[in-house]
């Protein structure tokens, strides 16, 4: 039987994540380009 670390490790990340840094016209492109409604703004 799968584990669920098992399931995870094989799915895309949950979140489409943007540095705090990144510039709102890079934000809008990512958004854009996998048609998104939002992203996760997250430090490395």
């Amino acid at each position: 039987m799968r584990t669920v670390a098992n399931i995870l490790e094989n799915k895309a990340p949950a979140f489409n994540v943007i540095s705090p840094d990144a510039k709102v016209i890079e934000a809008l492109q990512m958004m854009n380009s996998v048609n998104l409604s939002y992203l996760v703004v997250m430090k490395d």
